[in-house]
């Protein structure tokens, strides 16, 4: 039920949207991209906040039914 543009929290390695009033795990961090903002926090910055860009149907070769991706905006900050 994600829009593009909809707010999204950082919870570790999971991106959350509110639903409800409460918040929702909606994707997790590919390993890739938890090596690549562990490196970037080594060199002083951190994530701020996400918005849904686009979300897109995957199907593998093998698969029946298609999956989810959620491509985002994610900011980062410079830390003190």
């Amino acid at each position: 039920s994600l829009r593009s543009g909809d707010e999204l929290q950082i919870d570790g390695p999971y991106l959350t949207a509110e639903r409800d009033g409460k918040p929702v795990r909606a994707a997790k961090m590919s390993k890739a991209f938890s090596d690549t903002l562990d490196s970037l926090s080594g060199k002083g910055f951190r994530p701020s906040g996400a918005k849904v860009r686009f979300v897109v149907s995957w199907k593998g070769e093998e698969e029946t039914e298609e999956t989810p991706i959620i491509l985002t905006d994610l900011k980062m900050v410079k830390s003190l």
